[in-house]
């Protein structure tokens, strides 16, 4: 029982390795460094898993969001170029005093692909802004 457990597991992982990178899935990732982020102080933004080709765009757009008295409110953060070797990107952000409120906000990343390739990937990453 063993040895055909051994064996099919092989199989397995042998098919996944023939198949190649066209199998692999794509899964983008952020991540704010740090999570609560006293305005005026700089925040480092990673990307990770983004795709590289297949006709995606090179740059990912980064934007903040959030909502204050009711209100939604939005601003670029800005471009990361997707490394091609890593699929990663890196950005810094310092959240000026005068156009950010204090409270929850909203990181999102968005990088444009064609429709026939899944269109656009877009993730979210929470943080909170202080005063």
């Amino acid at each position: 029982m063993r040895r055909s457990l051994t064996i099919a597991a092989a199989a397995t992982a042998l098919a996944a390795v023939a198949a190649g990178p066209a199998a692999a899935s794509v899964d983008p990732s952020i991540r704010v460094e740090p999570r609560r982020l006293t305005l005026g102080e700089t925040a480092v933004i990673r990307g990770q898993s983004w795709v590289v080709g297949a006709g995606c765009a090179k740059r990912v757009r980064v934007t903040i969001q959030g909502r204050s008295d009711g209100e939604r409110w939005s601003a670029p953060v800005g471009r990361g170029r997707v490394d091609p070797a890593t699929g990663g990107f890196r950005l810094r952000f310092t959240p000026p005093q005068s156009k950010f409120p204090a409270g929850p906000a909203t990181i999102v990343a968005r990088q444009a692909c064609p429709d026939d390739q899944g269109g656009a990937f877009v993730r979210r990453a929470r943080i909170t802004l202080v005063g």
